[in-house]
């Protein structure tokens, strides 16, 4: 496939996706590969991501099962194009598909019509008038709460699930209060989190959730991840097993 001369081609965990993105424009984080780590996938059959950017965690959900459908809604018709692109250079045009929309409007258009048994999303998570915004626009509404909201997309995930499905997201732990009053606006209940530190001496950097619409008495705290051995960035074994298994080399059936 054509690159243009502002992209490049990337492969992610053992190479099996390969993904194009901008140079310097917006590129996915980590935050993607530990959320699409945590999701399960098992008895799912149609997957909606929240925010797609290139289609990242989408690609690496369809390639662990074969059976998995999905679509991807993107804000940005700049890398709505993109993941449209991504689809294609890894044949998974015929199993999912981008919409160009914002989640409000897509939201309107499809309640009632399409349900998902998994909803996903890496949403904005800086708050509007805190720390500097990004000169590149497709970063900073990526990265600040200037055209969706964790909030938002909890919302319209309520409108858009199966009664039985779940609700991935990964957000800062500094605004895990924050995250616990939109669970509750969108009246969802907390199934299992996830702490993550970049040291096992620093405290938790990000929290991975899972929510459903179903009453949940208890939530399970799960094992924390670990992402470097010391302060100096070595990675953890846990770390390299994690980006290492998140496509498997024999694909999942």
């Amino acid at each position: 496939m054509q690159l243009n001369e502002d992209e490049t081609l990337d492969g992610i965990g053992s190479g099996a996706i390969r993904i194009i993105q901008k140079k310097n424009g917006y590129r996915f984080s980590l935050d993607a590969i530990l959320l699409a780590s945590f999701v399960t996938v098992d008895g799912r059959v149609r997957v909606l991501d929240i925010g797609t950017g290139s289609g990242v965690i989408l690609l690496i959900l369809l390639s662990r099962k074969a059976t998995l459908a999905g679509v991807g809604v993107e804000i940005q018709p700049q890398l709505a194009e993109m993941a449209s692109r991504n689809l294609v250079l890894n044949n998974m045009q015929e199993r999912a598909y981008i919409v160009n929309q914002d989640i409000g409007t897509f939201t309107e258009r499809v309640a009632g019509k399409e349900c998902f048994d998994l909803i996903c999303f890496n949403p904005p998570y800086r708050l509007l008038g805190s720390g500097k915004i990004n000169q590149s626009e497709e970063k900073a509404i990526a990265r600040h709460e200037q055209r969706g909201s964790l909030s938002a997309f909890l919302l319209a995930s309520r409108s858009l699930i199966n009664p039985r499905g779940e609700i991935y997201f990964i957000y800062p732990a500094s605004r895990f209060n924050d995250v616990l009053g939109a669970i509750k606006q969108a009246g969802m209940y907390s199934k299992a989190m996830v702490f993550v530190h970049s040291h096992q001496n620093s405290v938790a950097e990000l929290v991975l959730w899972k929510v459903s619409q179903a009453t949940q008495k208890r939530a399970q705290i799960l094992p924390p991840i670990f992402l470097y051995a010391d302060a100096k960035g070595r990675e953890t074994e846990q770390m390299r097993e994690l980006v290492n298994s998140i496509v498997p080399a024999s694909g999942d059936e």
